[in-house]
């Protein structure tokens, strides 16, 4: 046999090899899906209960964080109404200068936008209070403060009347 017959011979086993093993592979897969289909049809109703209660505890859980927005949203728990704007001076790098920062009062809702570095742990929970900061040129931005009853944040006419 010459070189090229023997290339070939070596190219159809190749071949046949791929092909096999490309069969063994759609077998296997095929089997896969029969057994999955299998245990979803056996345990299909307590998939479907699950999905039910599911359904029910996600209706509940909004109802309840609707609650929250509207109470804190009604302004009988704050003394500050919501939206009110809000100042504080904050210790800044240099010993002597204060920082000011300048925020809006919110209650947080399920859309609230927060910083996306900002974890899971660390954000405040449906129905809170927080003062959403403003960027420099006055407009509201992402970043907040966990609103405290003993903060220092006043609204922005009594600090004004104050240094009067």
């Amino acid at each position: 046999m010459k070189l090229y017959e023997l290339k070939r011979v070596v190219e159809a086993a190749r071949d046949a090899e791929r092909k096999a093993v490309f069969r063994l592979e759609n077998v296997r897969c095929e089997k896969k899906e029969a057994a999955r289909k299998a245990i979803e049809a056996e345990l299909a109703p307590q998939i479907a209960e699950v999905g039910l209660l599911k359904t029910a505890w996600l209706e509940a859980n909004k109802a309840v964080e609707d609650e929250l927005i509207r109470l804190a949203s009604d302004g009988s728990r704050h003394k500050y109404a919501i939206g009110t704007k809000l100042r504080k001076f904050a210790p800044s790098s240099s010993r002597t200068a204060q920082k000011e920062l300048v925020g809006v009062l919110e209650v947080v809702t399920r859309d609230t936008k927060f910083p996306d570095n900002t974890p899971g742990w660390e954000r405040p929970d449906v129905g809170q209070f927080i003062v959403r900061l403003c960027k420099q040129d006055g407009t509201l931005g992402k970043r907040f403060e966990t609103w405290r009853d003993n903060s220092s944040w006043k609204p922005v006419e009594m600090q004004s009347e104050a240094t009067k």
